[in-house]
């Protein structure tokens, strides 16, 4: 039995995807600025991963990527706190 190389491709991009879905919805980040910890909340929306902190609702950021996604909330919190 042969596997098609671009059958094979997209699955593994499914299900990479997938479990980045999956990690999203479940993951926690915290983010220290000045001196302070926060606690950020990260899920998948439309293609970007959001980083909200539940304790400063006006407090969100958005990444292609959860690192991006966390850097921004980082530079977010710098400029509000």
């Amino acid at each position: 039995m042969q596997i098609n190389s671009a059958s094979a491709i997209a699955a593994s991009t499914t299900q990479a995807q997938n479990t980045a879905d999956l990690l999203a919805q479940s993951t926690i980040y915290s983010a220290n600025v000045a001196g302070k910890t926060y606690t950020a909340d990260l899920s998948l929306s439309n293609g970007q991963y959001v980083a909200t902190i539940p304790d400063l609702p006006s407090i969100s950021a958005s990444g292609q990527s959860l690192v991006l996604a966390e850097n921004n909330l980082d530079a977010r919190i710098s400029l509000i706190v």
